[in-house]
Protein backbone atom coordinates (compact mmCIF):
# COMPACT_ATOMS: atom_id res chain seq x y z
CA UNK A 1 0.00 0.00 0.00
CA UNK A 2 1.70 3.33 -0.92
CA UNK A 3 0.19 6.86 0.31
CA UNK A 4 0.89 10.44 -1.12
CA UNK A 5 0.49 14.01 0.32
CA UNK A 6 0.31 16.66 -1.39
CA UNK A 7 0.65 19.94 -0.16
CA UNK A 8 0.40 23.73 -0.87
CA UNK A 9 3.45 26.19 -1.06
CA UNK A 10 2.03 28.55 1.67
CA UNK A 11 -1.21 28.34 3.41
CA UNK A 12 -1.29 32.19 3.39
CA UNK A 13 -2.32 34.04 0.48
CA UNK A 14 -0.31 37.17 0.04
CA UNK A 15 -1.59 38.18 -3.20
CA UNK A 16 -4.62 40.83 -2.36
CA UNK A 17 -3.24 43.89 -0.58
CA UNK A 18 -5.13 42.66 2.51
CA UNK A 19 -3.09 39.28 2.94
CA UNK A 20 -6.35 37.50 3.43
CA UNK A 21 -5.84 34.15 4.76
CA UNK A 22 -6.56 30.78 2.42
CA UNK A 23 -7.49 27.18 4.15
CA UNK A 24 -4.58 25.05 3.43
CA UNK A 25 -5.40 22.82 0.52
CA UNK A 26 -3.57 19.08 1.34
CA UNK A 27 -4.65 15.51 -0.96
CA UNK A 28 -3.72 12.88 1.06
CA UNK A 29 -3.71 9.86 -1.08
CA UNK A 30 -3.78 5.59 0.52
CA UNK A 31 -3.91 3.08 -2.81
CA UNK A 32 -3.91 -0.12 -3.84
CA UNK A 33 -3.81 -2.37 -6.15
CA UNK A 34 -7.45 -1.96 -7.29
CA UNK A 35 -8.64 0.79 -4.87
CA UNK A 36 -7.60 4.32 -3.95
CA UNK A 37 -8.96 6.48 -0.99
CA UNK A 38 -8.47 10.43 -1.33
CA UNK A 39 -8.80 12.76 1.23
CA UNK A 40 -9.50 16.51 0.24
CA UNK A 41 -8.70 19.13 2.33
CA UNK A 42 -9.17 23.11 2.20
CA UNK A 43 -10.45 25.16 -1.09
CA UNK A 44 -11.24 23.16 -4.08
CA UNK A 45 -11.06 26.03 -6.65
CA UNK A 46 -8.57 27.37 -9.78
CA UNK A 47 -5.74 27.04 -7.43
CA UNK A 48 -5.79 24.14 -6.39
CA UNK A 49 -8.09 21.80 -8.58
CA UNK A 50 -5.15 20.76 -10.98
CA UNK A 51 -3.89 18.93 -8.06
CA UNK A 52 -6.78 16.89 -8.02
CA UNK A 53 -7.16 16.55 -10.96
CA UNK A 54 -3.68 14.96 -11.84
CA UNK A 55 -3.76 12.62 -8.17
CA UNK A 56 -7.28 11.15 -9.67
CA UNK A 57 -5.68 11.18 -13.11
CA UNK A 58 -3.08 8.45 -11.49
CA UNK A 59 -6.17 6.20 -10.71
CA UNK A 60 -7.59 6.10 -14.35
CA UNK A 61 -3.92 4.72 -15.42
CA UNK A 62 -4.36 2.36 -12.88
CA UNK A 63 -7.84 1.66 -13.50
CA UNK A 64 -8.72 2.19 -10.07
CA UNK A 65 -11.95 2.55 -8.22
CA UNK A 66 -11.58 5.89 -5.59
CA UNK A 67 -13.49 6.51 -2.66
CA UNK A 68 -13.66 10.37 -2.45
CA UNK A 69 -13.65 11.97 1.33
CA UNK A 70 -14.25 15.54 0.98
CA UNK A 71 -14.87 15.69 4.48
CA UNK A 72 -12.43 18.51 5.09
CA UNK A 73 -13.14 20.47 2.25
CA UNK A 74 -14.12 24.00 2.79
CA UNK A 75 -14.95 25.60 -0.45
CA UNK A 76 -15.35 24.47 -4.29
CA UNK A 77 -16.00 26.21 -7.21
CA UNK A 78 -16.63 25.77 -10.38
CA UNK A 79 -13.21 24.40 -11.33
CA UNK A 80 -13.41 21.62 -8.31
CA UNK A 81 -16.35 20.56 -9.55
CA UNK A 82 -15.58 20.49 -13.51
CA UNK A 83 -12.74 18.21 -12.13
CA UNK A 84 -14.65 15.83 -10.43
CA UNK A 85 -16.93 15.61 -12.94
CA UNK A 86 -13.77 14.89 -15.97
CA UNK A 87 -12.30 12.55 -13.66
CA UNK A 88 -15.89 10.60 -12.65
CA UNK A 89 -16.06 9.96 -16.73
CA UNK A 90 -12.28 9.63 -17.35
CA UNK A 91 -11.75 6.76 -14.58
CA UNK A 92 -15.16 5.20 -15.95
CA UNK A 93 -14.00 5.34 -19.16
CA UNK A 94 -10.70 3.86 -17.79
CA UNK A 95 -13.32 0.76 -16.13
CA UNK A 96 -12.51 2.50 -12.35
CA UNK A 97 -14.80 4.77 -10.40
CA UNK A 98 -15.60 7.66 -8.46
CA UNK A 99 -17.57 7.29 -5.39
CA UNK A 100 -18.29 10.24 -3.02
CA UNK A 101 -18.10 8.39 0.85
CA UNK A 102 -18.21 11.72 2.95
CA UNK A 103 -18.38 15.64 2.58
CA UNK A 104 -18.69 18.32 4.78
CA UNK A 105 -21.99 20.53 5.09
CA UNK A 106 -20.53 22.43 2.74
CA UNK A 107 -19.17 20.36 0.34
CA UNK A 108 -22.46 18.41 0.08
CA UNK A 109 -24.86 21.76 -0.59
CA UNK A 110 -23.03 22.92 -3.37
CA UNK A 111 -22.11 19.46 -5.22
CA UNK A 112 -26.38 18.91 -4.19
CA UNK A 113 -27.14 22.77 -5.61
CA UNK A 114 -25.37 21.50 -9.13
CA UNK A 115 -26.92 17.91 -9.11
CA UNK A 116 -23.81 15.64 -8.85
CA UNK A 117 -24.17 14.85 -5.50
CA UNK A 118 -26.63 11.90 -6.52
CA UNK A 119 -24.27 10.54 -9.02
CA UNK A 120 -20.86 10.73 -7.53
CA UNK A 121 -22.81 8.66 -4.17
CA UNK A 122 -24.09 5.89 -6.81
CA UNK A 123 -21.91 3.11 -7.70
CA UNK A 124 -20.66 3.04 -11.18
CA UNK A 125 -23.27 1.55 -13.76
Amino acid sequence: MRSTQHHPRSSFDTAGSSGSFRAPFAIDRTATDRQAVVQVCGELDAASAPRLATALADDAVEHRDVLLDLDGTTFIDSAGIRVLVQSMWDLREAGGSLRLTTASAMAENILGITGILDVLKEPAP
